[in-house]
């Protein structure tokens, strides 16, 4: 007759921490983030295990969703004129002064 040992304590243990974690997540984090949060609490464990503690208990991350961000709008090319017109030679410096605003950061984003 096969009989199949009890998981061991510490092994029981170790899934009720991931189930944990993973809930304390709001069901976010995968199997590096409930690493990571193992590890500040002292537990070292390796992804393989805590990914098939997560498939055991069919543990799915959801993936954040990006926010929305609305269709890009018309540039304002058309009501600028061109005054220097590849022409950048000038009589005296600081008179032709020329940028590109291809990349703003703006509100720390």
């Amino acid at each position: 007759m096969i009989s199949h040992s009890k998981p061991k304590k510490s092994d029981t243990d170790l899934e009720e921490k991931v189930k944990s974690s993973f809930e304390n997540s709001r069901k976010t984090y995968g199997t590096r983030c409930i690493k990571s949060d193992l590890e500040d609490q002292g537990i070292t464990v390796y992804r393989r295990k805590i990914g098939q503690i997560m498939q055991k208990y069919k543990l799915i991350s959801k993936y954040t969703l990006t926010a929305f961000k609305p269709g890009k709008s018309a540039s304002n090319k058309d009501d600028l004129l061109n005054i220097v017109n590849q022409e950048f030679s000038a009589d005296r410096p600081m008179q032709k002064l020329t940028t590109d605003l291809t990349y703003i950061r703006a509100s720390g984003k």
